[in-house]
């Protein structure tokens, strides 16, 4: 259940910024190198997605890396157990 949920929410995050950028979604899966109705798919919450294919959507849209968070949060709480 919490599975669906996270990956609706994920489509949508998606869908937000492809249209901010003013692009169709054919336009959006041609950047992304992703074949259209499999990228419609995964706006809908319909897909599962690779984290191969969660980089090419965001190198594709523009995003900032998504990992980028998630090292620092990992660095920032090595430091603590390192004092």
């Amino acid at each position: 259940m919490q599975y669906e949920y996270w990956l609706k929410n994920l489509g949508f995050a998606i869908a937000t910024a492809r249209k901010q950028r003013g692009w169709s979604q054919r336009e959006a899966s041609k950047r992304c190198g992703l074949h259209v109705k499999f990228y419609r798919d995964i706006e809908y919450g319909r897909r599962n997605i690779s984290t191969r294919t969660l980089f090419r959507i965001v190198e594709g849209l523009g995003l900032p890396q998504p990992y980028s968070g998630v090292v620092g949060f990992i660095s920032a709480e090595v430091e603590n157990d390192e004092q």
